[in-house]
């Protein structure tokens, strides 16, 4: 089984969108109010 390599490009990619999904839909907001941290 091959597993799929990353460049850092691709993972700093991937981080930023990440990040822009928790802050525009609150997650972390969301979290807290359901005492989920």
């Amino acid at each position: 089984m091959k597993s799929i390599s990353q460049t850092t490009q691709q993972m700093e990619s991937i981080s930023k969108k990440t990040s822009a999904f928790f802050r525009r839909y609150h997650v972390g907001q969301i979290l807290r109010a359901a005492n989920a941290c």
